[in-house]
């Protein structure tokens, strides 16, 4: 009798599972997205060069300077003005990198102009140290330098100072001017004890001024002379008085000085008692250093000298001379003889000679007392 067999299914299904598994039926790895590539840093936005100042008055010797942007480190300097451009350096400071606000710069006062010049510079040489003329040259942005102009006024008081003079050569010295704005210097002649006629002016800046030289009209010369400051208020430059150039006052009070002009040598003395040997001259005015020399009276005009002493240039007064009473007569003559030799002696007769204006000699007759 047969029998019949189920036939076994496991080996084949074994193999099924593997073929799959081999035809890839697990799940596959993931693949990683690809990196971007990193940004470019950010461009900075260049720094502009630029000066900002305002108009301003001048206290000691500094000014402001509102702002100064710098694109590397530099100078700001201060230019005063010379025929309407940056003329002279009168003062700088540093800046560094960036925006500098309210840089003070110290400046020579007595370069000031009434417009100053503010400009920024470059320190392009040693570091720290100002050279221009040289590598410290101005900053330009494009073709244009980095500056602006300001105007600027002194805080000070408008004063003269001037001293009695010889002005034998047509010129007075005036010692001093201090000026808040440019003006002249003008000499004016005594009219009725006070100033009168203008005879010379010059102009002066703003600032100060040393040892001033005006040129006078001598033939409109007076003993005593005035000092005055004008402004320079009209046409810059051209003087205009009687009109807008009129005298600077301070609190009301005009800025004026007197003061005695030689212009000629005169002696002036008074009858006296001479019995101690003594004589007195009240005034002696000389134009070089000379002697006051006094003759005694012979037939009626100067005679022998009987004494001297020496006196200087300018305006001598109570001039003392010894006299030798033995040849002193009750009119003597005080005259005024040149120091035309050796320096300090007396020589006469001889190069220390009389001093004469055109024909005539420098003298005066005076009366005296005697023992």
């Amino acid at each position: 009798m047969s029998v019949s067999r189920t036939p076994t299914l496991w080996p084949a299904v074994a193999l099924l599972a593997l073929g799959l598994a081999a035809c890839g039926g697990a799940t596959a790895a993931p693949t990683e997205a690809p990196t971007a590539p990193p940004s470019p840093p950010p461009t900075e936005t260049p720094v502009a060069p630029s000066v900002r100042v305002s108009d301003q008055t001048v206290m000691g010797d500094t000014v402001t300077v509102d702002e100064v942007v710098a694109a590397e480190p530099g100078w700001m300097v201060i230019h005063a003005e010379a025929e309407g451009k940056p003329g002279p350096v009168i003062g700088y400071a540093p800046v560094s990198v960036g925006e500098n606000r309210n840089v003070v710069v110290q400046i020579d006062p007595t370069g000031v102009t009434p417009r100053l010049f503010a400009m920024l510079h470059l320190d392009a040489g040693t570091p720290g140290e100002y050279e221009f003329p040289g590598d410290d040259a101005p900053v330009k942005s494009g073709d244009a330098i980095v500056l602006q102009p300001f105007a600027v006024t002194l805080d000070v008081e408008p004063s003269v100072s001037v001293g009695d003079q010889v002005a034998a050569e047509g010129t007075v010295t005036v010692d001093e001017v201090v000026a808040a704005a440019p003006g002249w210097m003008v000499i004016h002649a005594e009219a009725d004890g006070k100033p009168g006629p203008v005879i010379g002016y010059t102009p002066v800046p703003m600032g100060r001024s040393e040892n001033v030289a005006v040129g006078i009209d001598l033939a409109g010369a007076t003993p005593t002379l005035f000092a005055m400051l004008h402004l320079d208020a009209g046409t810059p430059g051209e003087y205009e008085f009687p009109g807008d150039d009129v005298p600077v006052k301070v609190e009301e009070a005009i800025v004026v000085k007197p003061f005695q002009a030689f212009t000629q040598p005169r002696v002036t003395t008074s009858d006296q008692d001479a019995s101690d040997g003594v004589v007195e001259v009240d005034e002696v005015i000389a134009l070089d250093p000379g002697w006051m020399v006094i003759h005694a009276e012979a037939n009626g005009a100067p005679g022998p000298v009987i004494g001297f002493a020496p006196v200087p240039v300018g305006r001598s007064e109570n001039v003392a001379v010894e006299i030798d009473l033995t040849g002193a007569t009750p009119t003597l003559f005080a005259m005024l003889h040149l120091d035309a030799g050796t320096p300090g002696e007396y020589e006469f007769p001889g190069d220390d000679a009389p001093v004469r204006v055109g024909d005539a000699i420098v003298v005066t007759p005076f009366q005296v007392d005697l023992p």
